[in-house]
């Protein structure tokens, strides 16, 4: 699967690993996950590794339509945990996967729901994230033992 995470909530965490080739769909589905999984809160800061992300299908009017709908997720989140934004730090050592996450940190910085910051660095990563103690691949390996759950874009049949 192109989309997996894992939730760390002893660290209030979320990592997000895309890989391969990632759809708008795929996208979609992780915020609708998001919004609709009591144990990924908004309130959690998310880590998004790009790192293995070969390629993908969006173009601005896609990223576009993906932060509205993850904007709106924050916006009308009215759990107990409901926050006014959500930390986002990303990932992107290729060019690919920097490009593409530039994008989303454009249109975030115009919103209050959302704020993404995208790094090509694992220490950058770590410490936007407040955990400058920690590597990537040490929250790689907490997200392993956590357990890894996969998105399905496609809707069961």
């Amino acid at each position: 699967m192109p989309v997996k995470f894992s939730v760390l909530p002893s660290i209030k965490t979320v990592v997000i690993q895309f890989s391969g080739y990632v759809t708008q769909a795929e996208f979609l589905a992780m915020i609708s996950r998001q919004a609709n999984d009591p144990t990924m809160p908004f309130s959690f800061t998310k880590i998004v590794d790009h790192s293995r992300m070969e390629d993908n299908d969006l173009c601005f009017e896609r990223v576009m339509s993906i932060m509205g709908n993850f904007q709106r997720a924050v916006r009308n989140d009215t759990s107990d945990q409901a926050v006014n934004s959500m930390l986002c730090v990303v990932y992107a050592p290729s060019d690919l996967a920097f490009a593409t996450s530039r994008i989303f940190e454009s249109i975030a910085a115009m919103s209050d729901e959302v704020e993404i910051y995208v790094y090509r660095t694992p220490e950058d990563v770590m410490a936007k994230a407040g955990m400058p103690d920690m590597t990537l691949s040490q929250l790689s390996q907490q997200a392993e033992v956590a357990g890894w759950r996969e998105i399905d874009p496609m809707p069961a049949l």
